[in-house]
């Protein structure tokens, strides 16, 4: 009989994957995952981070939160992507000054400018 995942399996190993995709540390996956951080390799050991170290690891490589990996890439108007949208509610949220805006916006209008597009302006 072959093997077939069941939704549960799949969804440890997802988690565990996204974990290590994103370069979080073993012991700020472990936290997001509700293990113990402090039993992995002896690096861990000896660097035991605080609670609040690891969060800010989290929020770090999951700005969105660790499900926004989930979430469809929704564009709200036609050729602006979601993150551009993201981006502007953080600066009218005043978490973003507007030279930080200017410099986040650039960088997604240059990773827009590597896809190729199918409608031509």
């Amino acid at each position: 009989m072959p093997y077939t995942c069941t939704a549960l399996e799949y969804s440890r190993n997802w988690g565990s994957t996204i974990c290590r995709k994103s370069g979080l540390s073993y012991a700020a996956s472990a936290c997001l995952q509700g293990h113990d951080s402090s039993k992995f390799a002896m690096r861990d050991y000896y660097d035991n981070p605080s609670m609040e170290e690891l969060l800010d690891e989290q929020l770090e490589k999951f700005p969105q939160g660790p499900l926004a990996v989930l979430l469809p890439d929704i564009q709200i108007a036609d050729g602006l992507p979601i993150e551009a949208t993201r981006l502007l509610v953080r600066y009218l949220s005043g978490n973003l000054t507007t030279h930080e805006f200017g410099g986040e916006m650039e960088r997604i209008r240059l990773k827009q400018l590597e896809k190729p597009s199918l409608v031509e302006l």
